[in-house]
């Protein structure tokens, strides 16, 4: 068997604090200064983004791509669509660049926090955004490191249609469901499931090793987060 090692965490269910910690986040909206990293990144999307938008293309935003095997999965999936692999490895993307890559698919280096800041600033929308396998900070102390528990997570669920976050440990895939719930007021549930072929490094380790997989599918009813006129 190959072995993987296992999540250890100090909980034993969803983290207690998750629903007072996601309220705080969406009655004061996350507002770090403004820089030239950020604007760098508006210079890098928005030509990308504005057009693929004008011409009525979708937009995937795959989060955390790593060496983009699941972003060249995206756009093998959705060929019309302008499918944006992030992360903020220069190492890991430049993996990714050498290999040949369809038009509509494009790596960028970037903190996911900025990209999400500007898409709820300039009405970006993603038709998908996709969460696979995101770094579960399974001590209980670290939970506003998980995304559900940032500061961000408001400007996330802002920000796209439909996303699929998945992960190797149940109780990341709970609380991400419970922070979706309690944001949009939409029934949200994480489910264990097998897919039928691994589209990322880490899926193909976990199903190798014998884990069990889990995923949220989380459809956006029409709800936004803030004002974007205010200064952030």
């Amino acid at each position: 068997m190959f072995v993987v090692p296992t999540i250890v965490s100090n909980q034993d269910g969803s983290h207690p604090g998750l629903a007072k910690t996601l309220e705080r986040h969406l009655a004061r909206p996350f507002a770090p200064p403004a820089g030239p990293r950020r604007a760098a990144l508006y210079n890098a999307l928005a030509p990308l983004i504005n057009t693929a938008q004008a011409e009525g293309r979708a937009v995937i935003l795959d989060s955390g791509c790593g060496r983009g095997e699941s972003s060249f999965w995206l756009a093998r999936q959705h060929p019309q669509a302008l499918v944006l692999g992030v992360d903020k490895s220069e190492q890991r993307l430049s993996a990714a660049e050498k290999q040949a890559q369809p038009p509509g698919l494009h790596f960028l280096r970037a903190e996911l926090s900025d990209l999400w800041l500007l898409a709820w600033q300039h009405g970006w929308r993603f038709s998908l955004l996709t969460m696979l396998y995101p770094n579960p900070w399974p001590k209980s102390e670290h939970l506003k490191r998980r995304w559900h528990g940032h500061p961000i997570f408001p400007f996330v669920l802002h920000s796209c249609d439909q996303l699929l976050l998945r992960s190797n440990w149940a109780i990341y895939a709970e609380e991400f469901a419970l922070a979706c719930q309690q944001a949009s007021g939409v029934s949200c549930a994480a489910a264990a499931y097998q897919p039928e072929t691994a589209i990322t490094a880490f899926e193909r380790k976990y199903l190798r090793a014998g884990q069990a997989l889990y995923q949220v599918q989380w459809q956006n009813p029409g709800w936004r987060f803030g004002d974007p006129a205010s200064p952030h």
